[in-house]
């Protein structure tokens, strides 16, 4: 893509931000909610609950020819999850309804693939791409962005946690990320038709001065 500029996110990003990320749910939304109706409310709800402009988890925005298409997220260390309100609960309920019941062994799926986010490291919580424009350059462009950021940082590792069958794993090994560890579950496959999750890291590089 041309004529691009990557931004730091307003609340005025936040429609798009959610059309990006949740108009096709990921896996694990989809397993969470059952459907990509309500994945697409349960998802919105998150969004919503959790902002595009917290400090402590930067949101940034790809934008091109006026129109955001993309976003990455980062953190240093683990991005804290949304956290549990009463605003939260009622928009859950409200994104699921009669199928919040059916919420418990779901989340308990999700949870035994959870893996740990090394301290101390460049965090990439979210890269998402308009499903339109992947495979164009926007994500790497957009992780590229990430990654310049990780070299002004402190932090001497990058890390990221996917889905095992995430097509845009391909995009990380060729920016230098291996995976270190797997986490797969029967129960999560079941929900997701993902076996699990993978960790991946890669070592902060950063320009010697001669």
């Amino acid at each position: 893509m041309t004529t691009a500029n990557i931004r730091p996110a307003t609340p005025h990003d936040a429609a798009a931000i959610v059309a990006i990320q949740h108009t096709e749910p990921s896996p694990a939304i989809l397993g969470l909610a059952g459907s990509r109706e309500r994945g697409q409310r349960l998802g919105a709800a998150l969004v919503k609950t959790a902002g595009v402009t917290d400090l402590r988890r930067p949101t940034v925005v790809y934008e091109a020819r006026g129109e955001v298409v993309g976003f990455a997220q980062y953190s240093i260390g683990p991005s804290d999850d949304v956290p549990l309100s009463w605003t939260l609960v009622m928009r859950v309920v409200r994104a699921l309804g009669p199928r919040v019941v059916f919420l418990g062994p779901r989340l308990k799926a999700r949870k035994a693939v959870e893996l740990p986010v090394p301290p101390e490291s460049f965090y990439l919580s979210e890269l998402q791409v308009r499903p339109d424009l992947r495979g164009r350059g926007v994500g790497g462009e957009l992780l590229a962005w990430v990654e310049h950021q990780a070299e002004a940082s402190d932090a001497r590792l990058m890390s990221l946690i996917t889905d095992i069958g995430n097509p845009a794993r391909r995009l990380y090994e060729r920016h230098g990320f291996e995976v270190i560890e797997t986490r797969r579950d029967e129960r999560f496959q079941h929900f997701t038709g993902q076996e699990g999750r993978v960790l991946m890291t890669k070592r902060v590089e950063r320009a010697t001065s001669s």
